[in-house]
């Protein structure tokens, strides 16, 4: 998790990392050239992976640059992402519900009695509370 007060004013990418990120990203590194070395069958991923995994044991300081973007990009992926992702959920999901619940009749806020005549809608709670139902709300 990335420590928001390390961030710049200009934008999402830290201004510091410390040696565990950077270890991280390069772990991440080697990952990713192994990954593409697999798909591909270019053998030079799979030498390029173990340098960065020696490089890495050795001076995980080395990708100090590399994390920064990588974790200034993974925020951001992360905020958009996140925006994407919850507008799909309430479109393709909580509009659908509500819309159907509204063509079925079901009116749980009673809209359709709002205002047609003097009397409330509100319902009226004439109700003493025991002790045992604060102990046990629910």
């Amino acid at each position: 998790m990335i420590d928001t007060n390390k961030h710049n004013s200009h934008g999402i990418f830290p201004t510091t990392v410390t040696t565990k990120e950077c270890s991280d990203t390069g772990m991440a590194m080697v990952l990713i050239a192994l990954l593409i070395g697999w798909f591909t069958d270019v053998r030079e991923y799979h030498l390029a992976a173990i340098i960065l995994l020696v490089l890495n044991m050795v001076w995980a300081r080395a990708y100090t640059y590399v994390a920064k973007g990588w974790l200034g990009f993974s925020t951001l992926l992360g905020t958009v992402m996140s925006k994407i992702l919850l507008s799909l959920v309430f479109f393709v999901v909580v509009t659908p519900l509500a819309l159907l619940r509204r063509m079925l009749g079901h009116d749980p806020m009673q809209l359709g009695k709002w205002k047609k005549d003097s009397t409330s809608v509100f319902e009226s709670r004439d109700h003493t509370f025991t002790a045992e139902e604060i102990e046990l709300p629910y």
